[in-house]
């Protein structure tokens, strides 16, 4: 008999991936950006044709243009938000960092986005102009990106734990699971930053980490890539604790994000003569930072789509052709016309940062954090 133990099937595992000859990759990973084009633009002629061109023409012309415009403004003010949050996040980690800068920082990101099924061309971006630009070194920039990402987590499990409340007995139990198991997620997500980050853990980790060897379980993992930046991530939140201060303004800057992005999308929904309680806009926006996590296209574009179409449709009231324009139009403001921001800021006044050719090495840069970073969820 054979042993059956975790330890030992994984061990077998290792040894399989390792003696697999090099080069032979499957015709998915050649071909995965070619892939992940026609896939988003499959899903959104797929969107198209189920809801009907001649319905979403006749939605988008009987849009009410004040609301949309609305919309427009209130998202302005959210990545004018998120930037000053950024901002604060850059001051407790490294030296403080103009608001206005991290602003044309944000609209690079999703610039950068829009071309790759994952955020790490956005990060690596971030983290190369924080350098070229401030003298902010990339490990220190890339930890107050995690800082972002996690203030975001935080912001919304705390939003969330009163919407279960307000919402419990409105919602379809299949609507219910959803929001529950995104709920579960965010908490274990804050429950793991707050033990890897008690004293007794955190010196554990850093004799491991910093030790030649070691045989252990926890040993092996910290060596191992995705892990490890989970890890980074996870410890990145140690500030938090010698900047109390700017911590609680990050976070209640964090709360007037999530509130003006539920906003926006209330806005849109009235705009084509829907209206339903702010709670329900608070609602989808928590569980998108869930779902935005497996978008697998090129920017989000056809998966983030049918992403929001699909939690739009979890209200009762809300049918899945009723809320299609919807999406469309939101993802329009937060993806295209942002993107559209963000190559202007590009080409008029970061354009050296990105594409010197000096012998500052910033194309070792690039390759680096591009490998490095491909883990990172999608914000879209």
């Amino acid at each position: 008999m054979g042993e059956f133990s975790i330890k030992v099937i994984c061990a077998r595992i290792g040894r399989i991936l390792e003696n697999m000859p090099k080069g032979q990759g499957s015709f998915v990973s050649e071909n995965k950006k070619s892939l992940s084009i026609a896939l988003s633009i499959a899903i959104l002629a797929l969107i198209i044709y189920l809801v009907g061109p001649g319905k979403l023409i006749s939605a988008f012309k009987g849009m009410e243009k004040k609301y949309f415009l609305f919309a427009v403004l209130i998202y302005l003010g959210t990545i004018l938000l998120s930037a000053i949050r950024w901002s604060t996040l850059i001051g407790m980690v490294e030296k403080p960092v103009n608001c206005l800068s991290t602003f044309q920082l944000l609209t690079i990101d999703k610039l950068s986005n829009a071309f790759f099924p994952t955020s790490a061309v956005g990060i690596t971006a971030r983290t190369l102009l924080l350098q070229r630009k401030h003298g902010i070194m990339p490990s220190k920039g890339f930890a107050t990106i995690l800082l972002d990402y996690g203030f975001e987590m935080f912001a919304s499990l705390a939003l969330g734990i009163p919407i279960i409340i307000l919402m419990h007995s409105k919602l379809s139990f299949s609507a219910s699971g959803v929001l529950y198991l995104c709920m579960l997620l965010l908490g274990l997500g804050t429950l793991g930053v707050v033990l890897i980050n008690t004293p007794k853990v955190s010196r554990k980790i850093e004799v491991i980490k910093t030790a030649d060897g070691g045989s252990g379980i926890l040993s092996r993992l910290t060596k191992h890539r995705l892990f490890s930046k989970a890890l980074e991530f996870l410890t990145s939140f140690k500030v938090i604790v010698n900047y109390p201060f700017s911590s609680l303004n990050a976070m209640v800057i964090s709360l007037c994000i999530k509130l003006s992005e539920a906003l926006r999308l209330m806005m849109l929904f009235k705009a084509f003569g829907m209206g339903l309680p702010f709670y329900h806009f608070l609602l989808f926006e928590i569980v998108w930072v869930m779902i935005s996590m497996f978008a697998i296209t090129p920017g989000g574009i056809g998966a983030a789509e049918s992403g929001k179409i699909a939690i739009f449709s979890m209200v009762p009231d809300v049918t899945t052709s009723a809320a299609t324009p919807v999406v469309f139009i939101d993802r329009f403001i937060t993806f295209w016309l942002i993107l559209i921001l963000g190559a202007l800021f590009l080409l008029l006044s970061h354009r050296q940062y990105l594409f010197d050719n000096g012998s500052d090495n910033s194309s070792v840069y690039r390759s680096k954090w591009g490998e490095e970073l491909g883990f990172m969820p999608l914000k879209a």
